[in-house]
């Protein structure tokens, strides 16, 4: 807490200081917290979305496609995310560019999505997807292609 509070007004938010397992620990640091805090490993899938929710744990949902059980659920996440008024961040792990573009896809869909956190596959070495987006000063930019627009060699 004292961490946040030495660096408020230089902080957009942070992701989760508390265990995955200890939910009451979020919500209280979330109460106290002068920066936003958004749940992060304590998001597995749409239920305990409504239980971080319900219990106004977090001021924001951190999703991960890989993580949360796919581009369905992420769905789902978001949407109780916006009812609850909560701000949803979309993330990563280290992963290949073509879950890289189905986040972007979801980011740039949700206009609840308010961060993005997708780098994972600058990464992961060997990665046979090519991306269906550009990197450009630090942003990813997604074509004017269909579907994810990646091409996969093998």
């Amino acid at each position: 807490m004292d961490v946040a509070r030495a660096l408020e007004g230089r902080l957009e938010m942070l992701e989760q200081p508390t265990p995955a397992d200890d939910i009451h620990a979020l919500a209280e640091v979330t109460r106290r917290s002068p920066v936003p805090i958004l749940a992060d490993e304590s998001l597995r899938g749409p239920d305990t979305a409504l239980e971080l929710a319900g219990r106004r744990a977090a001021h924001g949902l951190s999703l991960k496609l890989a993580t949360c059980g796919g581009l369905h659920c992420a769905r789902q996440i978001d949407a109780i995310a916006r009812a609850a008024r909560l701000a949803t961040m979309v993330g990563c792990i280290h992963e290949p560019a073509l879950l890289t573009a189905a986040g972007l896809g979801l980011a740039l869909s949700s206009p609840n999505v308010r961060y993005g956190d997708l780098d994972g596959h600058f990464d992961l070495v060997g990665d046979p997807t090519q991306p269906g987006f550009l990197f450009r000063d630090g942003w990813l930019i997604a074509r004017d292609v269909p579907g994810l627009g990646c091409t996969v060699e093998l």
